[in-house]
């Protein structure tokens, strides 16, 4: 390796270190909670019943949106499509699923019903619960970021607990960053409703915008994940 390869490795590494002691700085120095949104909760039975798709707001901000066309696959039903193929199919992806595994492999799994993600769930022994099962579930916050790379404004969330609105944070978060929780779930409308995003537990999201999904409005398109979550959970 020359000294050109060993600068370059040792700037990245630096970069990454100062992004981790960012995150790490906002978490202890405070947070931001939504003023205006009540924190509820969310049953497991509650986010396993299918809803009909809602039209979402074309216009946001008195601007329409730039269509975004992600370049991560989706793996569904074992086969794994990209959003071209998804859509020349006609498979409507509402749930999709983002953990460890599929993060290494730069992918997501997606499902089309409450049914088939409930179902995959159970068989990794990964179902969500509605009580901790551990003393130590208690205190598993996930954080929410309003900038890319964990910058800016933030609030968390523990394990249990879920906003139904968000108010003022309403299509503002662009990356996450998780603990212990078992999920943590994004809803593209407000009441938990439309299309959602599962983050597995120790799972850091950077940029949502890498991650998109089905929007219904006038018929079915894509659109990021960046600034689009309405409603959140976080379940043990």
């Amino acid at each position: 390796m020359n000294f050109r390869m060993k600068l370059l490795g040792f700037s990245l590494l630096a970069m990454g270190l100062m992004v981790g002691q960012r995150a790490e700085a906002q978490r202890l120095e405070g947070k931001e909670l939504p003023p205006d949104a009540e924190l509820g909760r969310l049953t497991v039975k509650e986010a396993f019943t299918d809803t009909e798709p809602q039209a979402e707001d074309d216009d946001k901000h008195g601007k329409p949106p730039v269509e975004f066309v992600p370049t991560v696959p989706v793996l569904v039903d074992g086969v794994l499509y990209s959003p071209e193929e998804l859509e020349k199919h006609g498979i409507k992806v509402v749930r999709f699923l983002l953990d460890e595994e599929s993060e290494a492999k730069g992918t997501l799994r997606g499902f089309t019903n409450a049914a088939s993600l409930q179902e995959f769930l159970v068989k990794q022994g990964r179902m969500p619960t509605d009580e901790p099962q551990s003393p130590r579930a208690a205190s598993c916050p996930s954080y929410f970021y309003e900038h890319w790379y964990y910058g800016g404004n933030w609030f968390n969330m523990h394990a249990g607990s879920a906003y139904p609105w968000l108010g003022s944070w309403n299509n503002r978060i662009s990356s996450v960053s998780t603990t212990c929780a078992s999920w943590t779930v994004l809803y593209s409308l407000p009441f938990y409703v439309n299309q959602q995003l599962w983050i597995g537990r120790y799972t850091n999201v950077p940029e949502l915008g890498r991650y998109g999904y089905w929007r219904w409005w006038w018929g079915w398109k894509w659109r990021s994940w960046n600034d689009n979550a309405m409603s959140v959970a976080v379940f043990w």
